[in-house]
């Protein structure tokens, strides 16, 4: 009868090793899958951040044009301004 009792504590043990093996199987590959999707997300943040830093960039640019364009546009108003005055001479 001990014996009997020593196979079937021996079978539960070996239940028990290959459930905790299934278990650990699947906490490696939740951890590898959360691996994986915070790499995707760094990489899309970082895509993200060059687009920001792309768009900034091409503010500053039209910011300064549309200044130029102003300054432009007060000098053909004076001239229009001078062509007036003498027309009316």
């Amino acid at each position: 009868m001990c014996s009997i009792n020593t196979s079937a504590t021996s079978s539960k043990d070996e239940k028990s090793k290959r459930l905790f093996w299934v278990v650990a199987q699947n906490c490696n590959t939740s951890a590898e899958t959360a691996i994986e999707t915070t790499q995707q997300a760094l990489q899309t943040v970082t895509s993200t951040v060059e687009g920001i830093n792309n768009t900034r960039d091409t503010i500053r640019e039209t910011e300064k044009r549309i200044k130029r364009l102003g300054e432009r546009s007060q000098d053909i108003t004076g001239v229009v301004n001078l062509i007036n005055t003498i027309a009316e001479r």
